[in-house]
């Protein structure tokens, strides 16, 4: 599926093509918060969370701020998903706003250390 198609569909809230991104994206995204927090369970939780949150708000995949490809996309959700591994190893409390702001996997139930 071209990239711009599959943006379409997980704006239009189709669950395949959000699962098409999870496969396409996801190990990259997991791998990024591994390499900071060396908790499985936290790189997973993390890596849930960013994605959820573009379930819960694909219009951030639209408009002039829109990812170019998916080059573009996998950078961003990496960049967010380290930030969050980082906030998670210090323990920052959890904020609440668009697709840059860190949830730490507290919400989740898992208490950082």
């Amino acid at each position: 599926m071209a990239f711009a198609e599959l943006l379409t569909h997980i704006q239009d809230r189709e669950w395949a093509a959000m699962v098409e991104l999870h496969n396409q994206l996801g190990e990259q995204v997991f791998h990024a918060c591994h390499a900071i927090t060396d908790d499985e369970l936290a790189a997973e939780l993390i890596t849930i969370d960013v994605f959820v949150q573009v379930w819960d708000q694909p219009g951030a995949l639209a408009g002039p701020a829109a990812p170019a490809d998916r080059a573009a996309l996998a950078r961003a959700l990496v960049a967010q998903a380290r930030h969050r591994a980082v906030l998670w190893c210090v323990g920052e409390p959890r904020a609440e706003s668009g697709l840059d702001v860190v949830k730490p996997p507290v919400a989740y139930g898992r208490l950082p250390s």
